[in-house]
C-alpha cells in the first residue's frame, strides 16, 4: 500500500478561511477593567454621548450646528473603534500564525509517522 503525502502549496488556500472560522473571542477581552462585562452603552455614556436629550440631538441635526463637545465625542468614539479594529486585528494575525504553526507540526508529524509505515511494510 503506498501511502500519499499532500504536498504543501494544495492546502494553502484553505488556511485562510480555516483561520477565520478557528477564532473565537478571548471571554476576558469582554470584560471591563473592574471585571464587569463590558456594556458599549455605559461606555458610550461615559463619553458623555448617550445622556444627551433627543431633543438637543434632534436640534442639533435640523441646524447642522457642531459644537467642539460635539467633535471631541466623535473624536472620542473614533479612538475606541481603530482601538478594538487594531485588537481584532491583532487576534486574527495571532490565531493566524497559530494555525499556521499547527499545520506545520502536523505534517511534520504525519510525515514522520507515513515514513515509519513505509519502513514496515
Amino acid at each position: 500500500a503506498m501511502l500519499h503525502v499532500i504536498p504543501e502549496g494544495d492546502s494553502e488556500e484553505a488556511t485562510p478561511r480555516a483561520a477565520a472560522s478557528s477564532l473565537q473571542q478571548d471571554p476576558q477581552d469582554l470584560l471591563s477593567s473592574d471585571g464587569s462585562l463590558s456594556d458599549p452603552l455605559r461606555d458610550l455614556g461615559s463619553l458623555g454621548m448617550a445622556d444627551e436629550s433627543p431633543q438637543k440631538n434632534a436640534e442639533a441635526t435640523e441646524s447642522n450646528e457642531w459644537d467642539d463637545e460635539d467633535l471631541e465625542n466623535i473624536e472620542d468614539l473614533l479612538a475606541l473603534v481603530e482601538a478594538e479594529r487594531s485588537k481584532m486585528s491583532k487576534a486574527v494575525l495571532s490565531s493566524a500564525d497559530s494555525l499556521s504553526s499547527a499545520v506545520t507540526l502536523a505534517r511534520k508529524r504525519l510525515a514522520a509517522n507515513i515514513a515509519v509505515a513505509e519502513e514496515q511494510l
